[in-house]
């Protein structure tokens, strides 16, 4: 039986701004690109919500009931749908940022790119498993931004 065609179903709700972010179109642009790159075949939805730092340590309490802010959390779909949600703090994207040298869209896109990883099946659970996720992303949005001319 043949693979079919790769296709996606981005959106992006904001929920708290980022300044200079990439728009819905742009951001989907990088999402199929991670998923074309890693091999993904046929229809993946993938939505990406920028929250508060209050909103999704909420929800890293509710869901892995781990009290601390975090950057980005994960809800992949199941019942053979592929893709998922995306949660991302706005805020911890903004103070991150300045730590990695980065604008806070830049690292949105970043953020973007590692929760696809995962949505693909992608572990960072260990040291050296984060380091080579870690790397992928930096490639692949890399790849992503060149293509782009930025």
């Amino acid at each position: 039986m043949e693979a079919l065609p790769l296709s996606l179903d981005f959106s992006l709700v904001v929920e708290t701004e980022v300044e200079g972010i990439a728009d819905e179109v742009q951001l989907g642009t990088l999402a199929r690109s991670i998923l074309a790159a890693e091999g993904a075949t046929g229809a993946w939805e993938v939505v990406v919500a920028l929250v508060s730092d209050d909103e999704l340590q909420a929800l890293h309490l509710r869901f892995m009931g781990i009290d601390e802010p975090t950057d980005i959390m994960t809800f992949p779909y199941g019942d053979g749908m592929q893709g998922g949600d995306l949660a991302i703090s706005a805020d911890h994207a903004r103070a991150r940022a300045v730590e990695w040298g980065n604008s806070p869209a830049q690292e949105i896109e970043f953020l973007i790119a590692h929760g696809v990883l995962h949505l693909l099946g992608w572990q960072d659970s260990s040291p050296a498993q984060r380091e080579t996720m870690l790397d992928r992303q930096e490639e692949l949005v890399a790849r992503w931004r060149g293509s782009r001319g930025r």
